[in-house]
């Protein structure tokens, strides 16, 4: 009877433990709306990733990219899917709505957030900057 209690006891602290660490690695789950406009299609996607990943691995999670490193400014996307920057167009991309003002790989997510990527004129990006101050 005292080896039964001990062995429920136990079979009780462990399933307390493994439901514990699930909860907590849940909690560190985010999730994002990942939406890439190619120009002549949108595709949107939910990509799940750790708190504290960046946009660099959201992306890296769900489409095949290029991109230039440059410093410590960061990587600098050239291509998604084969969709390469050129003399008269470059990626960008918005969080949550806000024109992003770094590099994909320094931006950090640490909530739920909405990505957008745009394949976009050079000029018309210009304009963007321009406009954000």
């Amino acid at each position: 009877l005292l080896g039964i209690s001990v062995v429920i006891i136990s079979s009780l602290l462990i399933g307390f433990y493994l439901s514990h660490e699930r909860k907590v690695e849940l909690e560190n789950l985010l999730y994002h709306s990942l939406i890439v406009d190619f120009g002549n299609r949108v595709e949107k996607k939910i990509v799940t990733t750790e708190n504290g990943s960046t946009v660099f691995d959201v992306l890296n999670k769900t489409y095949e990219f290029e991109w230039k490193e440059y410093g410590e400014l960061g990587k600098m996307i050239l291509s998604i899917n084969g969709m390469k920057q050129n003399s008269t167009h470059s990626w960008i991309y918005y969080v949550n709505g806000i024109l992003a003002d770094k590099a994909a790989d320094k931006y950090v997510l640490t909530t739920n957030s909405t990505i957008e990527w745009f394949f976009l004129k050079n000029e018309d990006i210009m304009k963007l900057f321009s406009e954000k101050g």
